[in-house]
């Protein structure tokens, strides 16, 4: 093998080696910055506009007629690739363009469309709440005139059943007060009151029925209630234990009537207690024919002054 054929093939392997390796690299960088080299209009131009200066270069450098015939088909095949890619370029620039200015024509309306909406929103955001004030203000005047209507009709019905029938007579209200010399009985009623006791150790209380209503009390009934372990030296005057009632307590029925502002007699009661105590409470309820209902217990505190002598 002469040294020519050597170098031939060496140049031979040479040349399939850098074309492996730069095919290598290629498909290494090219699947990451081929998309993107691709997609650009820029890069795209570039080649295009540059394809003709590569073109001129080849036919300026080699002539065809100094070529061998196995040049010559290799040197057709260049020409005719070139040709090729040049109109694979120009028609990929084509679209890249037209792409790029439907995305700039896109965009452009949907920039102008959200300008007009946000637009659009800025005068209906006022306009709404114009709306919805007035809708607030249509309710309050329809809850206005119905609370209106319903009142007048209410009223209306009142007046109506009022008519011809007399207005029902006030009740009568009684109110117990422990006695004193001099009470104004214009005043609150006295619920306590210092007593001293009596020498066989018992206690009296005096206490008062008042009519503090304006019209008159019939068939009037008082109650006198002791503590649990008091017990009456006797009973009051006009008082008796009603059977079934506690020990504790008596009752009295007033026949007649007693006038408003009147006060009847006064009433005493004497009882004893065999705890040593300081004070008693006491209790009363009254009751009449036009009362109503018997009055919640009024309750009285006695409170006694020591003796000054000894009990016997």
């Amino acid at each position: 093998m002469s040294i020519r054929e050597r170098r031939i093939i060496l140049r031979r392997i040479a040349i399939y080696v850098l074309s492996v390796g730069l095919c290598c690299v290629l498909v290494y960088y090219g699947r990451i910055d081929a998309p993107r080299i691709w997609g650009s209009l820029k890069i795209v131009n570039f080649l295009v506009n540059s394809t003709p200066t590569i073109l001129s270069i080849l036919f300026a450098l080699f002539i065809d007629k100094d070529l061998e015939i196995r040049t010559k088909k290799r040197w057709k095949i260049a020409i005719v690739a070139c040709g090729v890619i040049w109109s694979i370029l120009l028609w990929h620039q084509q679209t890249l363009a037209d792409k790029q200015s439907n995305e700039q024509i896109q965009g452009a309306v949907n920039s102008a469309v959200q300008k007009s909406i946000e637009h659009s929103d800025q005068k209906l955001i006022p306009l709404q709440a114009q709306v919805t004030d007035l809708g607030k203000n249509l309710d309050i005047t329809e809850k206005t005139i119905t609370t209106a209507l319903e009142k007048t009709k209410t009223d209306l019905d009142s007046s109506i059943g009022k008519v011809g029938k007399p207005e029902p007579p006030e009740l009568a209200k009684l109110q117990v007060s422990l006695w004193k010399e001099g009470q104004d009985f214009s005043s609150d009623p006295v619920l306590s009151e210092s007593i001293p006791r009596n020498s066989d150790g018992s206690i009296t209380v005096q206490f008062s029925v008042r009519n503090i209503s304006s019209t008159i009390a019939e068939e009037i009934d008082v109650w006198v209630i002791l503590c649990t372990r008091c017990t009456y030296s006797k009973d009051p005057e006009g008082f008796q234990k009603i059977v079934g009632n506690a020990e504790q307590e008596r009752a009295i029925h007033i026949s007649g009537v007693l006038n408003p502002g009147v006060a009847y007699k006064v009433f005493s009661v004497t009882f004893r207690s065999d705890i040593p105590s300081q004070q008693y409470a006491i209790g009363f309820r009254t009751s009449c024919k036009n009362c109503g209902k018997i009055a919640p217990i009024t309750k009285a505190m006695v409170y006694v002054e020591p003796s000054l002598t000894p009990q016997l």
